[in-house]
């Protein structure tokens, strides 16, 4: 999981989404949009930005490296007086899912 501020720059991150994304604390105050990930995400500003101005979730799911696959959800960071204050970056490992969905329709 990976937190940005509203201007997109890094406020902490956990130690899955540093070694996913191959980020450091140094990157704590950069911007998100400057680092190079691991695998692609297509417009992930224009995402970003999307979902702390409109309050919206995004769901889609990443190819990773060696052949992993990830479910990426960006969800607006709410602080506890209810306050949008960035996004919040998720990933979950659903590689085994996609080889049984595959498996499964190679076999009908």
């Amino acid at each position: 999981m990976v937190i940005v501020d509203n201007d997109l720059k890094i406020r902490r991150f956990t130690a899955s989404a540093q070694k996913l994304l191959k980020i450091s604390p140094f990157d704590v105050g950069r911007s998100i949009t400057n680092i190079n990930p691991r695998f692609p995400v297509e417009d992930l500003e224009k995402m970003l930005t999307e979902v702390i101005t409109r309050l919206m979730v995004v769901c889609e799911e990443v190819a990773g490296v060696d052949n992993r696959w990830y479910e990426m959800r960006v969800r607006p960071y709410l602080t506890s007086e209810k306050k949008i204050d960035g996004a919040v970056i998720s990933f979950v490992d659903v590689t085994e899912r996609r080889l049984l969905e595959n498996e499964r329709i190679s076999h009908t």
